[in-house]
Formats: structure tokens, sequence, C-alpha cells
């Protein structure tokens, strides 16, 4: 066999990075060799690519990276379901080939690869595997200590890798005291949890917090009510570094603006009739110079969260490089554009109370009544 497969992505890298394969050929010194790169996903060929050797070392060097980030599904996110699947696993496989002297020989060699649709943090690019890392945990970085209005939705991920798949709820009164505990079965591997059942409960029942925790306690959410809030809160959903759904209440003041874009033309200001030019209608109303045929509305947002500690203030950078994000207004759910193209990482140390402001665009434009 001419191919060699020399290297290929572990079976922990993220899609969102680099997926290098490099394989060498006994054949490359011939003049118009190349390698042969066919992708696979599901069994159905994505792409077949051609390729020179590289010059100096001969090998074939293809990033599979672009391929399969063009076949993940970021539409599956279902606001009213409690557990709902997150697909961020995936399988591909590719097949490797050369083609010189006018002849193409295919698969010659191939291999399968699972990735994962986690996103490389700044530092440590390619000596962190979250996946392992957050086994039987819940898939977000924020602080396991929060407050939230109980009748808001709450989303977090889970990975339960290959464990046991449960997740337990406790409620608890003003008093510290047990009053009501169960627990569910997750059914995924990789789940996305929607808290809004249990928060809702624990209103209902007039509790102080709840925990939420996964088989051994070894992750344990706390979460606890926010009495009688001054400002109505705006929950931000986004979709956090791992690929699952988290959420970020905005506690404090926030502004709805709206920017109008108007289009009008010129026209002249009076009317003939007859042997007269007249300034009106007849009827007390002037005549327009100018005639403004469209009005074009966009709203923009600006929320404000409460102080953070160091974890959360790390944690909600995500936010601002999120692809996906929902602003929730009455329990229904907006699609939201972050305007802020910068982003400070504080600590409590250097900024001690500082509130975390964000400006968002509303991604619904609305026209008013043409002429």
């Amino acid at each position: 066999m001419a191919i060699g497969i020399e290297n290929t992505p572990s079976n922990s890298e993220s899609i969102q990075d680099g997926l290098w394969h490099i394989v060498s050929s006994n054949h490359s010194a011939i003049p118009d060799f190349k390698y042969v790169f066919d992708v696979y996903i599901g069994g159905v060929q994505k792409i077949r690519v051609k390729q020179y050797p590289e010059p100096g070392t001969t090998y074939g060097y293809f990033d599979a990276g672009p391929i399969i980030r063009n076949s993940i599904d970021y539409g599956w996110f279902d606001a009213t379901a409690q557990y709902q699947e997150a697909p961020l696993q995936k399988e591909y496989q590719v097949r490797y080939g050369e083609e010189y002297s006018g002849t193409t020989t295919l698969n010659l060699a191939s291999g399968t690869t699972r990735v994962y649709n986690w996103r490389p943090d700044l530092f440590k690019r390619f000596n962190e595997g979250p996946i392992a890392d957050y086994q039987s945990k819940f898939f977000t970085e924020r602080n396991r200590t929060l407050y939230a209005d109980f009748n808001e939705s709450l989303f977090i991920g889970s990975n339960y890798g290959g464990g046991s798949s449960s997740i337990y709820y406790y409620v608890y009164n003003n008093s510290n005291a047990l009053i009501f505990n169960t627990v569910e079965t997750m059914p995924y591997m990789f789940t996305q949890v929607n808290l809004k059942p249990i928060l809702n409960y624990a209103l209902s029942v007039n509790a102080k917090y709840v925990e939420v925790f996964t088989d051994s306690a070894v992750d344990k959410l706390r979460i606890y009510n926010k009495c009688n809030p001054k400002y109505d809160t705006v929950p931000v959903h986004f979709l956090n570094r791992f690929g699952m759904w988290d959420t970020i209440h905005f506690d404090l003041v926030s502004r709805l603006t709206m920017d109008v874009e108007r289009k009008g033309f010129e026209k002249r200001d009076f009317i003939f009739n007859g042997t007269n030019v007249q300034y009106d209608d007849g009827n007390n109303k002037y005549v327009e110079s100018k005639i403004n045929y469209s009005n074009k509305m966009n709203w923009s947002y600006r929320l404000t969260a409460d102080a953070m500690n160091d974890t959360d203030y790390q944690w909600s950078s995500q936010l601002i490089n999120s692809g996906q994000i929902l602003m929730e207004i009455d329990s229904y759910f907006y699609p939201v554009t972050i305007k802020n193209s910068n982003y400070e990482y504080s600590k409590y140390v250097n900024n001690r109370q500082r509130a975390l402001e964000i400006d968002f665009e509303m991604n619904q434009t609305r026209y008013s009544h043409l002429r």
C-alpha cells in the first residue's frame, strides 16, 4: 500500500479548530502526483480534494475542519423542551487515495474520527479536552451559585459521558429545610436542560432556593429566588463555547431605544385651483413640500447585569462572541445581535461592583405605512 497515515485528529478535538490529516506515499516524487482525500459523513461523500505534496516534506496535509463545520446543525434549539439532545459530536471518515500518470486510485487507507463542537479558548489551544473534563458535570463555566426569577427559563447543558444519566432536584424553604426532591433521567449523553419547570414549582411553594446536580453530586448548581426585584429581569440565552445553551440574567435597569431610517421626496407646496394658487387643500390642511413614504424602524436594548465575581465575568465573555443569542421577554424568545465589539476581562480586585452593560440589537425590523 502506497499511502501511509502519519497523523489524524484525536477523538476529542474541536470542530471549530483545524482537523489536520497528514499522509505520505512512496509515489510522491512522481512529477504529477496528487494526494486524494474523500470526506464521508454518515456514509455520504461530502467532498473530494486533490492536493500536491507539500514542498520540502512530500507529505499531504489536509484540514477537514471547514467541511465538518459546514455540516453542523445550529437550528436544534427548542425553548419549550425540558430535555433536548444537543448535537455536539460528529463522526466523519476520510478515505485516502492518490493520483498520478492519469490514474486515480481511491481508498487506499481510511479512518473514522469523532470530534466535538466546543470552541478552543485563548490559552491551551490543543492541550484541553473539555469533553472528558466535564464528564458527569454541567457544560458551563458559570458560577455554580446564582440568583434568578423563578418564572423565567434557565438553560444549562449536561454531559454524563457514558455513565449514569440522572439529574436531581432539591427544593428548600426559607428555613433551609428540604421540602421537595425528585430524580429524573436525562435521555441523552449530551442533554440541554431547561430548569424552568422546577423553578416554577419552587415559585409555587414559595421556596428560597433550588439545588440541581448530577449523579454523586459531583457538580451542584444552587439557584436562589430573587425576591421583589426593583427592575424586571431580562434573561439572555446564548450558545456557549461548549456548543450548549447558557443563560445570563440582566437584573438592573434596561433601556429600549428605536432608530428610524426615513425615505422621502420633495414636491411643490401649493396646488393650482383654476385662477387661484392654494397653499392648503381647502380643509385647513396645508400642502406638504416633503412626503415621507417609508420609515424603517430598528430597536436596541441596553441591558445591565448586576456586579459579578471573577468567574462570571470570565464566563460572560462567551456571550460577547456567541453566534446565537436569544432575549426572553414575556416567555417569547427574540433573536438579537450584540452591538459591542470589545470586552474587558474585569476582576473584582480591580473593578469592585462594576456592572456589565451590553447593547443588543433586536433582529426584528418594522416598517411604517407606505405612501
